[in-house]
């Protein structure tokens, strides 16, 4: 401690070290330097966690659920510093750590292990020993027979039971778009009452708001979980509790950790995912399933006219999602035409029509030579059409498929990022524009949709990327040398 004299300097790092004995606040600040090499900054909502973790020690707390934005410490606080102070009070404590994959898991837990190695927290907890001098991370063992036990949502636990479950980040961001994966995430959550110990039983859930439907908006229903839901900006006046008897107050517009993410920083991170995901991960304000995507003033817009030669473009594209069937009562294929310069996408032709399959191959073939690659929905009508379309004519080997893993509302999602960036741009009048337009707009609540799949398809497709042979500058090709025919 600068500026003390040796023995004052003592007799404070003892005090601190009491104080740290049955503070969670002080223990983690105190702690910090001995898990992390990043520098400690204390905020508010530090604080307001802090406070709620320490109800978990002092009152009868046992269901937390945390709603953050990331990078704002909470993992450090609840997966690596929490476990190391509930292990120091009680050393036969049975924590288990669980994240979405191995990836998250595995630097929390040599986090956690590198702080109860210290020599600070021995001074701290000096009855808390590993039971290994090189204890492995995934497995911190006390001599007292606690542990701290790590595993992914997707990994087992046999045998194992626990006084303490904590769930960090259970799902990934990328796969919250999934029912089955967010079911999977929530199995997780509740089924955990059979995996606590009889008598304790305490469950922790942090993350970052991810879906309507995600963990978080499920147990909102359920009384029995106290939930500290911290936005990085707040919309509404707001009242957080930081300790006994302390409370902060938010006023509309005022940031939660302005020392890091400020207002220039937020903008920078909502155009870089976009509104819906920023108001989801970083506003705890997920959009509720089946809201409209599109809106027309978002779309740039450019004259058809004089753009619609091919040498204008890097790349023309075709997307086709296939019906299946000619009847007038059946789903239409949908086809549409876009050319890419840069990152902007141009909208160059749309068309549909219960066409039967001699109509599919013959509307194709009509633009096909024009196209660098025509994209196709990986179905079974998709694939009989494919197949027809090399039986007319073998050349030019530019068809591709697309198998559809997400529902039609999170693959449109794509589609809906690139028109926030100002990156899709429809002509000022088409005669196909009005009825392409009217479906957009009124999607997912129209009775059709069949655009909008032909449009998303080809932006998830432009996110992971065409085959080299497409000659797209701005846009991450595939992986090199794969043929563009896929069927």
């Amino acid at each position: 401690m600068p500026n003390l004299d040796p023995k004052t300097a003592m007799v404070a790092r003892r005090l601190l070290n009491e104080k740290a004995r049955t503070d969670f606040y002080t223990f983690q600040r105190v702690m910090h330097p001995h898990a992390s090499s990043h520098a400690y900054v204390d905020a508010v909502h530090l604080r307001a966690i802090c406070w709620k973790l320490q109800q978990m020690v002092d009152t009868d707390l046992n269901r937390l659920a945390v709603a953050i934005p990331p990078r704002h410490f909470k993992s450090y606080l609840i997966s690596i510093a929490f476990p190391a102070f509930i292990l120091g009070l009680d050393p036969s404590y049975e924590i288990i750590c669980a994240s979405y994959g191995f990836d998250l898991a595995d630097p929390l837990a040599r986090a956690c292990r590198q702080m109860m190695m210290s020599d600070r927290y021995a001074e701290i907890f000096p009855a808390t020993k590993l039971s290994s001098k090189t204890p492995p991370a995934q497995f911190l063992r006390t001599t007292a027979g606690g542990y701290r036990f790590t595993t992914t949502t997707s990994g087992a636990m046999t045998g194992l039971g626990a006084d303490m479950l904590i769930y960090d980040d259970p799902l990934k961001a990328g796969d919250a778009g999934s029912q089955a994966a967010r079911d999977a995430a929530w199995e997780w959550v509740e089924n955990a009452p059979s995996r606590i110990t009889l008598g304790k039983g305490q469950i922790i859930l942090p993350m970052q708001r991810l879906h309507a439907d995600d963990p978080i908006g499920r147990l909102k229903d359920k009384g029995s979980w106290d939930l500290l839901e911290l936005p990085a900006q707040f919309a509404l006046p707001a009242r957080v509790q930081i300790g006994p008897d302390q409370f902060k107050d938010f006023k509309p517009g005022e940031l939660l950790f302005s020392a890091r993410f400020t207002q220039a920083i937020l903008k920078e991170r909502r155009d870089e995912i976009g509104e819906r995901a920023f108001n989801a991960q970083y506003l705890q304000a997920p959009a509720p399933p089946g809201g409209r995507l599109f809106r027309l003033e978002q779309f740039q817009r450019f004259n058809l006219s004089s753009n619609n030669k091919k040498s204008q473009y890097e790349a023309i594209l075709m997307s086709i999602d296939p019906g299946v069937s000619s009847a007038p009562s059946g789903d239409p294929t949908a086809m549409t035409i876009w050319g890419v310069r840069g990152l902007n996408v141009y909208l160059l032709h749309a068309e549909r029509g219960n066409w039967t399959h001699a109509q599919q191959v013959k509307k194709v073939q009509a633009y096909r030579s024009q196209c660098h690659c025509v994209l196709i929905e990986r179905s079974h009508s998709g694939i009989v059409l494919s197949e027809g379309l090399n039986e007319a004519a073998p050349e030019p080997n530019n068809l591709m498929g697309f198998t559809p893993k997400l529902d039609k509302y999170v693959r449109a999602e794509a589609a809906a990022f690139a028109m926030e960036k100002g990156r899709i741009h429809l002509p000022h009048a088409a005669p196909w524009l009005p009825e392409f337009e009217k479906e957009i707009v009124v999607f997912p609540h129209g009775a059709n949709d069949d655009y909008v799949d032909s449009m998303s398809q080809l932006f998830r497709q432009l996110d992971m990327g065409f085959p080299y042979t497409v000659p797209l500058k701005a846009y991450k090709p595939n992986t090199p040398q794969v043929k563009v025919t896929v069927y």
